[in-house]
């Protein structure tokens, strides 16, 4: 009886650890847009580099790759845009100012 008494208090005891125990608290809509531009800066400033090598591809096949590749990656970022456009109102907090 002693033994299932212990039992039960330790039980009890982990189960109260794994409650109190402190989760990191999921973002808040303001760090996911943030998130969300930064993303967007970052490919932006890629594209931006791919583009400037593109002019010195020889083979034509080649630069067609690449400028589709371009292309698929614009749309990418187009659409981060405007989904960043449209979620920018549902958050209380003021958005930084951020060149576009």
């Amino acid at each position: 009886m002693k033994i299932a008494a212990v039992f039960v208090a330790l039980l009890a005891s982990a189960v109260a650890f794994a409650q109190n125990a402190s989760s990191p608290a999921p973002p808040t809509h303001e760090e996911h847009m943030d998130a969300m531009r930064a993303d967007i800066q970052k490919l932006n400033l890629s594209l931006n580099s791919i583009r400037a090598s593109i002019p010195r591809i020889n083979n034509l096949d080649e630069r067609n790759r690449w400028e589709q590749t371009i292309e698929m990656w614009q749309v990418l970022i187009n659409h981060m845009q405007q989904m960043a456009g449209e979620h920018e109102g549902q958050s209380v907090l003021p958005k930084p100012n951020s060149p576009k």
